[in-house]
């Protein structure tokens, strides 16, 4: 269908936000926490690893690596281990992190009919049956906060970091950065702008 405005892609440079190639990027601190980001679906699939370094001037964000499946139906059993094994590359690579694993509350609240759960409670029940593998802590979800006019609020943040500079991402965040450049807001209704659209 016909596409809107894009919201971030005005404000991307490679030169500016991007850091390293395909082999070589950004790699975490130990000093500070890293949040995995959650949006599981039913045939997309989203992980994305970052990090806060909090300077003394300003604070930057850093996004390091990423896991994402696009139509493609594939099982938390599968997709979990995935996650353990990014988690335990990079503490083989740096060191023991404190990791921080937050998704929208909609992985709280959205019943699944079909496994008479919900998205949490899986992840969280199979990731005790798989920490021990790898010699991991079980994932322990938090709800990312929701309100109304949160998601233009969300929007609004990361153009800022993008115009300001705070924000780096691997290189080999492909889908990060193709998500950055190309995706746009929903189409005006009607013929009636509506400026939320864009956000």
């Amino acid at each position: 269908r016909p596409a809107g405005n894009a919201i971030f892609g005005p404000y991307y440079s490679k030169p500016l936000h991007v850091v390293g190639d395909a082999r070589s990027g950004i790699v975490p601190s130990k000093d500070f926490p890293v949040v995995v980001g959650y949006d599981p679906g039913a045939v997309n699939n989203a992980f994305i690893f970052m990090q806060c370094i909090i300077g003394t001037e300003k604070s930057l964000w850093t996004v390091f690596d990423e896991i994402v499946t696009v139509n493609q139906k594939i099982p938390y059993t599968a997709l979990i281990p995935q996650i353990y094994r990014k988690m335990k590359k990079w503490e083989d690579r740096v060191g023991k992190l404190n990791w921080m694993h937050i998704s929208d509350n909609s992985a709280f609240n959205q019943y699944r009919a079909k496994t008479g759960s919900y998205d949490v409670r899986d992840f969280e029940e199979i990731s005790k049956e798989k920490s021990e593998h790898f010699d991991l802590e079980p994932i322990r979800m938090k709800a990312a906060p929701k309100f109304s006019g949160s998601v233009e609020s969300r929007v609004r943040l990361l153009i800022n970091k993008l115009v300001n500079e705070e924000i780096l991402i691997s290189a080999s965040c492909v889908e990060v950065i193709k998500s950055i450049r190309h995706l746009v807001s929903e189409q005006e209704k009607n013929g009636k702008y509506d400026p939320s659209l864009e956000l």
